[in-house]
């Protein structure tokens, strides 16, 4: 069994009865990149899995962001990048827990990273068409949902920090959710909304940090649109809202 804080030790065990019992497809699974419809009916018990035995950790914060090409997630250059930003400033902004939200997994904790079969698995939106893509979204959406209203509701979390790309994919299906279920969140120039009153949320303040698409052009040489995550300009802006959602739990 692969090392974890303890209090996830019977969500492992049912994740292992879920290999056992799909191991048929998951053995075809990195050859699935073309395929996400099969995929994401594969990752759907994993991801209701997630939602129930998942323990808290008792932090306030949540950092969601991408899944990465690179498994395990914190291996790939973007997410290695941004981890050591962050521990550089680790003493002046507030403990967080992190999840990605995957392309097929839906919303997976950074803890299960190296747990098969977050590990092994790919996804490729160029392989697929735009009907595809919108399936895609429309789940992503569902599953941030179903993330908000299963685990945050009985977790510690006060504060959900998206960082991802607003014109992306995933960024686009996050928006109509934040849109379809929470009060109020601020973009990054700091404005505010406000909708009308929701009780699966209560109250529970989001703030994405959207990338913005002009810093990708003068940013990155590109190899992967992805890499504007860890441009200078965005990752300053990420700690600038992790620093100011400690502040305002205190």
């Amino acid at each position: 069994m692969p090392k974890t804080n303890q209090r996830n030790r019977k969500l492992l065990l049912e994740i292992e009865k879920l290999n056992e019992k799909n191991w048929g497809h998951l053995e075809f699974m990195p050859y699935l990149a073309g395929q996400s419809l099969k995929m994401l009916r594969i990752f759907e018990p994993y991801h209701k899995t997630i939602l129930k035995y998942f323990e808290p950790s008792g932090k306030k914060i949540a950092l969601v962001t991408m899944c990465s090409h690179s498994k395990p997630y914190s291996k790939s250059w973007i997410h290695q990048k941004m981890d050591s930003y962050l521990s550089s400033y680790s003493k002046s902004i507030p403990p967080f827990e992190k999840w990605h939200i995957s392309s097929g997994g839906g919303m997976v904790p950074a803890e299960l990273e190296q747990v098969y079969p977050f590990c092994a698995y790919d996804w490729n939106s160029e392989e697929v068409d735009e009907q595809t893509l919108r399936a895609h979204r429309s789940t992503l959406r569902r599953r941030f949902e179903n993330w908000l209203e299963y685990y945050v509701k009985r977790s510690s979390v006060r504060h959900i920090i998206l960082y991802t790309r607003g014109g992306g994919n995933t960024g686009r299906a996050l928006k109509r959710a934040i849109r379809r279920n929470c009060d109020r969140f601020t973009d990054e120039r700091g404005a505010f909304y406000e909708y009308s009153y929701n009780t699966k949320t209560e109250m529970i303040e989001i703030t994405p940090v959207w990338v913005k698409p002009s810093i990708y052009v003068s940013y990155v040489v590109a190899r992967d649109v992805d890499d504007v995550l860890v441009s200078p300009d965005n990752l300053s802006s990420l700690l600038d809202v992790m620093r100011q959602a400690g502040r305002e739990l205190r």
